[in-house]
């Protein structure tokens, strides 16, 4: 008979095991032998197997709502001004680019608002872009 401790210690390992199945889209197959391998009994690795198998699209879609999450910026509006005279800027008679958008996290929304020189401006530009294919090379991994 197990200690409550022991039985806690055994639910914890079956669901590293299964959550990293499941992040790692292992299937049914496979994981049934590795359990076998580690020392559960074959029937109790099968019948975990055959739980896996039918709760595998269920538990990726709860791991995907539970993974870290980046807020996201919806909504983008922008305008260049060009300011004739101003007291807040160094060089007047410059263009000043004026960007606003929603910054989404979770299930609130907040409004962002701020104003750069269009030099800088092409920097955001330029490391946005290149962020972006970054990331987009990512995905073909």
């Amino acid at each position: 008979k197990l200690e409550t401790f022991q039985l806690k210690q055994v639910v914890n390992c079956i669901e590293y095991v299964l959550t990293s199945a499941v992040r790692f889209n292992v299937d049914e197959k496979t994981l049934g032998d590795e359990m076998t391998m580690i020392g559960l009994p074959k029937e109790s690795a099968d019948q975990l197997s055959k739980a896996y198998a039918t709760s595998k699209d269920k538990m990726h879609s709860v791991l995907a709502a539970q993974s870290l999450r980046m807020p996201t910026a919806t909504d983008f509006e922008w305008r260049v001004d060009y300011v004739l005279d101003s007291s807040s800027l160094a060089e007047p008679g410059q263009p000043v680019v004026a960007l606003r958008m929603q910054q989404t996290d979770g299930d609130s929304r907040e409004p962002l608002a701020f104003e750069m020189s269009v030099e800088k401006f092409r920097v955001l530009y330029h490391e946005l872009k290149t962020a972006r294919d970054m990331m987009g090379e990512l995905d073909t991994f």
